[in-house]
């Protein structure tokens, strides 16, 4: 297949006629090559079982063993692995003894992964339970179609980007994300990506439409939807009016924009199409569009079973998903830990839990799974994940402590309408185990709490009937940018730098600032250097670029520091803004807001974010108001003392 870049073929498609457009592929995005390729991957590890080999390992293996001595950016950059998943899969593998990291003498600030002999012999044995994994994904296709669909992958694929282990999973897994890439590439410069064409193709055939119709076209999940609709709200691309068959509902369509970036995508996807026809010619084009239809369910709705299970290997390191039983829990419902092929599930859940209760989405898959990377959040002891009887994740609690102090914070997510007993049965589940985790520390007693948006009284209930009292109001305050902010003048004295993560002087100085800038503030725990390094570390995104010190004749007295949590909404954030006292007063913390404003705009970003206790005593209440900021939402924090297990 060709490799693209650039716009030029863009923009030159969007002037060809619609008709010619569509030549040699299936009208719309449903019947795309690349959407039935997202259809059948998505379904993958939903299927999967448990004890199989797990597929992330094994393609790191079979990558390494085809190519020793990569990075571990290099091999996540190969695979289309979040690089913070990487990082949690190659500890696990050296921690097996299937992998070694050595200093890699080109770069000293990089490792260069090898495989052991260990790794190798595990790696054969993954590849035979490989073999039984795709005889469950191809069970509904005859001998034939199973080789002419490896035959017809192999083919997308260029040279580089053969899987290094063989197997029908990996070829679609490859030939679906080298897809995306490419089209996220083509889309880059208008603020797309592929996710973005299907729901705009399909409002603009239905709407005005319900957000349910659109999920139903797409066969995706309302708050799969709801997620991709709340994006191309805000990007202006679609805007919701009243349904006029049902008042109570939003009815979406496109903007004039939104119409305009839709000739974009189409365009993009149909050059898509193009390549893979020019690769497979029209009639491999058809012949795969006929097998990968055949992978997945029937039109009717019936869901056809991949029945073949596979056999644990024998060195296979893989989450264990044992269920759970918890007391009070209402029948119907299975329990399981959470492990990062939940996020996507978890998301949902999180996302439809938002919706009912803010009116919007505020959670992304970074958030999800920077719970399970938690410095102090154990995924096999501190996290549960809901089923009902058709086995989707309808619930999710977990357990997070940012320092590891005297203080646990959970929080325990449902989808509208789940059994009222799900969530008071989970935070019993929750309270036993912070007791535990008492012990655990050595405390005698440890403050649990949990945050309640105002408004959303039947979560406040479970609370309080679980003994917690309402004890400090946060609010979440917002901006939205309507162009460049200019970056702003530095008040006399005082200099901006970017904060280095390679310099031990900067963790140290910045360390020093966030402790004594917030000692006198409300619920602040004891945090160590290395505690607060700990939690960046497990983020999925700090985004150090913009952590900015403030220095005054060269010595650090300021610190904004942002991450890229709602980056997925062209969003900025700021976690933390202090100032150290004796340097209050002098406009330090005002400059930092607005050079941070100024650098997410340059970035393209179009609103931001944080969050502030509304009874802070420094004033800073009143500094975000007078820069724009305003109140989003309000949540209460609820806390109860919780003793130690056995006390």
């Amino acid at each position: 297949m060709r490799q693209h870049s650039g716009r030029e073929g863009i923009v030159k498609a969007v002037e060809t006629p619609d008709s010619a457009m569509t030549t040699g592929a299936a009208a719309g995005p449903r019947g795309s090559i690349g959407n039935l390729l997202r259809q059948v991957y998505a379904r993958i590890p939903a299927d999967a079982a448990p004890a199989d080999a797990p597929s992330r390992e094994l393609a790191v293996l079979g990558t390494l063993a085809f190519a020793q001595g990569l990075s571990q950016r290099d091999v996540a950059e190969r695979l289309g692995i979040n690089r913070t998943i990487m990082v949690r899969l190659i500890d696990r593998l050296e921690d097996a003894g299937y992998v070694t990291r050595t200093r890699n003498p080109a770069n000293r600030r990089s490792y260069a992964l090898s495989l052991t002999e260990a790794g190798r012999k595990v790696l054969d044995e993954m590849r035979n339970a490989v073999s039984i994994r795709d005889q469950r994904i191809t069970a509904s296709l005859d001998l034939r179609e199973r080789r002419r669909l490896d035959e017809l992958l192999r083919r997308l694929l260029p040279e580089p980007e053969h899987p290094a282990v063989p197997g029908t999973e990996f070829l679609l897994a490859h030939a679906y994300l080298l897809l995306r890439r490419r089209g996220d590439a083509l889309l880059a410069d208008v603020g797309l990506k592929m996710r973005h064409y299907g729901p705009l193709f399909a409002i603009d055939q239905l709407g005005p439409c319900p957000q349910q119709d659109v999920a139903d076209y797409l066969a995706i999940t309302e708050p799969a939807a709801a997620n991709v609709v709340d994006e191309l709200v805000k990007a202006g691309l679609v805007m919701r009016g009243q349904d006029p068959r049902d008042r109570r509902r939003y009815a979406l369509q496109l903007t004039e924009l939104g119409r305009q970036r839709l000739k974009i995508a189409r365009a993009v996807s149909q050059r898509l199409n193009a390549d893979v026809e020019q690769t497979l010619g029209a009639a491999g084009i058809e012949e795969l569009r006929t097998i990968l239809t055949k992978l997945l369910p029937a039109q009717d709705g019936s869901r056809q079973s991949f029945a073949v299970r596979a056999e644990p290997c024998a060195g296979c390191v893989v989450m264990t998903t044992q269920a759970l039983d918890i007391p009070g829990m209402p029948t119907g419902y299975a329990i399981h830990r959470q492990s990062l092929d939940d996020t996507e599930a978890i998301l949902a859940v999180v996302h439809a839990s938002d919706i009912a209760t803010l009116g919007y989405a505020d959670f992304a898959s970074g958030d999800v799974i920077d719970v399970y990377n938690g410095s102090h959040t154990d995924p096999e002891r501190d996290t549960w994940v809901v089923r009902d009887g058709s086995n989707t994740v309808c619930a999710w609690a977990f357990i997070a402590s940012n320092y590891g102090g005297g203080t646990d914070e959970f929080d325990v997510y449902g989808n509208p309408g789940i059994d009222a007993g799900v969530r008071p049965a989970l935070i019993d589940a929750v309270l036993a185990r912070v007791a535990e985790r008492a012990i655990d520390r050595g405390l005698s007693e440890v403050l649990a709490t949990a945050y309640a948006v105002v408004g959303d009284d039947a979560w406040a209930a479970v609370l309080v009937d679980h003994g917690f009292t309402a004890s400090r109001r946060f609010s979440r305050m917002t901006i939205e940018f309507d162009g460049p902010r200019p970056f702003p003048t530095a008040p006399a004295g005082v200099t901006v730098r970017v904060f280095d993560p390679a310099s031990e002087r900067d963790w140290s100085d910045w360390h020093r600032i966030l402790v004594d800038s917030f000692a006198e503030h409300w619920g602040v725990a004891e945090m160590t250097l290395a505690a607060f390094r700990g939690r960046i570390d497990a983020e999925q995104d700090p985004n150090f670029a913009e952590w900015f010190f403030a220095d005054v004749d060269n010595v650090p007295v300021g610190i904004c520091q942002s991450t890229g949590s709602f980056a997925e909404q062209n969003a900025g954030w700021i976690r933390n803004l202090g100032v150290l006292p004796a340097y209050r007063g002098r406009g330090i913390a005002r400059f930092l807001l607005e050079h941070a404003f100024a650098s997410y705009t340059a970035r393209g970003r179009t609103s931001a974010g944080l969050g502030v206790d509304t009874q802070n005593e420094t004033g800073a209440l009143r500094l975000y108001e007078s820069v724009g900021l305003h109140p989003a939402f309000q949540a209460d924090a609820y806390q109860r003392t919780i003793a130690a297990a056995g006390i």
